[in-house]
C-alpha cells in the first residue's frame, strides 16, 4: 500500500465525528442517512428539541446582523417556523430571550473576523503532514458557537482545531479557542482552551492522526458521547465502575434521551456492543488531555 504522508484537516475532523460511519462510507461505499427528525407535515403546535435549536440559531444569526426583534417574529411565522395560534407568541418569547443572551455573549468575540489560515503542518511521528485550512478565526482567537448544548463531537473538533492553531501559531490571531453554546437546562455555556507550546500541541495531535490511519483498516469503536462520559468520570478521579456506568448510560440512553448506540453506523458494525472494553478505553483516553486543558466560564 502507498505510504500515508498527508491528511486533510477537514477529513481528519470528519473522521473523528464518527469513525464507524466514515469507515462504512470510505471503505464499503455505504452512505447512511444522517440522524434527523422527520419532516412534520401537520401544523406544529409545540416545539421539540430540534425545532428549538433551529429557531434559536435563526434568531441568534439575525440578532448578530442587528435585525430588529419586532421583525424577526413576523419573518419566522411567514416561513412556517413557529407553532400556530397562541402557541406562537410563547414559543417566540422564550426563543428570543435565549437567542438574545447568546448573541450578547457572542457579539464582543466576533469583531475583526480573519480569513482562514492555510495549514501545512508536519508532525514528528511518521513524517505525516496535516494540510488544509483553519477557519472561524478572529483577532481574539478561534470562536465557534452552537444554539444547543456543546456535545462531544463539537468539543473534540474544537480541541483538534485548537491543537492545530497552537502548532502553527499564526501571527495575526491569539492562540486560544472558545465554544459559546446554549444548554436548555443551564443556559449559556463557555468552554475554552488556552495557549500552549507548539511542540506540546504537535505531540497531542499525533494520536488523532495515527488513529485516523488505523481507522482506514478497521472500524474503531470510538463512540464520542460515551467516550466523553467515561473520560469525564476518570478526569474527576472516579473509579472504573463509575466511569463505565456513565459510558453505558450515554450508550444505552435513559428516559427520553436516545442512546448513542442507536446510531445506524454503530448498529451495523457494533451490534449489541457493551462499550466498556479495552480498545474503547484506549480511544476514550483521547478526551483526557482535552478535559485537563478545558476552561469553563465567561472569559
Amino acid at each position: 500500500p502507498q505510504e500515508k504522508t498527508e491528511v486533510e484537516l477537514a477529513t481528519l475532523l470528519r473522521f473523528w465525528k464518527n469513525p464507524a460511519r466514515y469507515f462504512l462510507r470510505q471503505n464499503l461505499g455505504m452512505r447512511l442517512r444522517e440522524d434527523e427528525a422527520a419532516v412534520e407535515e401537520d401544523e406544529p403546535f409545540s416545539l421539540d428539541g430540534l425545532a428549538c435549536y433551529s429557531i434559536r440559531r435563526e434568531i441568534t444569526e439575525r440578532r448578530l446582523r442587528h435585525q430588529e426583534k419586532s421583525q424577526i417574529g413576523t419573518l419566522l411565522s411567514a416561513q412556517g417556523l413557529l407553532p400556530q395560534g397562541n402557541f406562537a407568541s410563547l414559543a417566540l418569547t422564550d426563543r428570543l430571550d435565549e437567542a438574545e443572551a447568546l448573541a450578547e455573549a457572542l457579539g464582543p468575540h466576533l469583531d475583526h473576523a480573519l480569513s482562514p489560515v492555510e495549514v501545512a503542518l508536519p508532525l514528528e511521528a511518521g513524517g505525516i503532514r496535516i494540510c488544509g485550512w483553519l477557519d472561524s478565526l478572529y483577532s481574539g482567537g478561534r470562536i465557534v458557537w452552537t444554539s444547543s448544548r456543546a456535545k462531544a463531537k463539537l468539543m473534540l473538533e474544537t480541541w483538534i482545531c485548537h491543537l492545530v492553531l497552537a502548532a502553527i501559531n499564526p501571527a495575526q490571531c491569539r492562540v486560544c479557542s472558545q465554544i459559546i453554546a446554549w444548554d436548555s437546562k443551564t443556559g449559556l455555556q463557555h468552554i475554552g482552551f488556552d495557549a500552549m507550546e507548539q511542540t506540546e500541541a504537535k505531540e497531542l495531535l499525533s494520536p488523532y492522526v495515527e488513529g485516523f490511519f488505523t481507522g482506514q483498516q478497521a472500524a474503531l469503536p470510538f463512540f464520542p458521547e460515551s467516550a466523553l462520559a467515561w473520560a469525564e468520570q476518570i478526569n474527576k478521579g472516579k473509579d472504573m465502575d463509575n466511569a463505565c456506568f456513565a459510558a453505558r448510560k450515554a450508550w444505552q440512553g435513559w428516559y427520553k434521551q436516545t442512546g448513542e448506540g442507536e446510531d445506524a453506523a454503530f448498529q451495523l458494525l457494533f451490534p449489541q456492543e457493551d462499550p466498556c472494553k479495552e480498545q474503547f478505553f484506549q480511544l476514550a483516553r483521547l478526551f483526557l488531555p482535552m478535559l485537563a486543558a478545558r476552561v469553563e466560564g465567561t472569559r
